[in-house]
């Protein structure tokens, strides 16, 4: 069974998942965590609906007794990434958000739970991890900005490394002390992103140094227009999808 056709309604209506925009929070303001359920089920659907100029967007359908529900994931390129994947037939725990979508109700979904692993989508308050910006800048992440080093400098290439056997997305910053190196996010990961910085931008980063990877920086947040960008929270990565708990 297939309900394609409501999932390209839903994102017609709350503005699908921008690929190249900054906007990509669109589904964010309808996500209400004071309106979450969370229900278990068995997965006995997948689709995938596309709206043009838009990306590629996954969902499942989730039985929970007579019940058939689409579960909105996000992003094809996102949840196809992640180390583990929601499979035919899985029995799942789903915490979502309804909303409804012309005559179809669906769930927003901010995680997956299956057996002992999440499939991680969104914060708990509702930001999708496959949109790294933040409003709020220095509120969202002061905390973890102290506990990181500051590095401030002019970008002067842009670069790729290799950690942990995965491509990464970097730069080159020139800083007051000399040239560092520093990882962003994977490749995968960052192309998808709008391209916030470029050479001979001045830019203001926080990270630490990759153990064994010659002093690469990893970068956890960075600021960007009275935004962050974050990219770690309390040393998980974002775009780490599936974590084991």
């Amino acid at each position: 069974m297939s309900m394609l056709i409501p999932f390209i309604l839903s994102q017609a209506v709350v503005g699908g998942y921008g690929q190249t925009s900054p906007a990509a929070a669109e589904l964010d303001g309808y996500y209400n965590p004071r309106r979450e359920v969370t229900f278990s089920g068995t997965v006995s659907g997948k689709t995938k609906g596309k709206v043009p100029g838009m990306a590629q967007g996954m969902s499942i359908l989730v039985r929970s007794g007579k019940n058939l529900r689409e579960v909105e994931l996000g992003p094809a390129w996102f949840v196809g990434r992640q180390s583990a994947a929601v499979n035919m037939g899985d029995k799942v725990k789903v915490t979502g958000v309804p909303l409804r979508v012309g005559r179809q109700n669906v769930i927003l979904a901010r995680q997956i739970t299956r057996g002992r692993n999440i499939l991680a989508l969104r914060d708990r308050d509702g930001m999708a991890y496959w949109n790294p910006v933040r409003k709020t800048r220095i509120a969202v992440n002061a905390a973890a900005q102290r506990m990181d080093n500051r590095y401030q400098g002019t970008i002067q290439n842009l670069n790729t490394y290799n950690i942990d056997g995965e491509t990464y997305s970097g730069y080159v910053l020139n800083t007051p002390d000399g040239p560092v190196n520093v990882a962003v996010a994977p490749t995968w990961y960052w192309n998808n992103q709008p391209r916030f910085y470029q050479v001979g931008q001045n830019v203001t980063l926080f990270g630490n140094r990759a153990v064994n990877y010659n002093g690469v920086i990893l970068v956890n947040s960075m600021d960007y227009s009275g935004s962050s960008i974050i990219l770690r929270q309390g040393g998980i990565p974002v775009y780490g999808g599936f974590r084991r708990y």
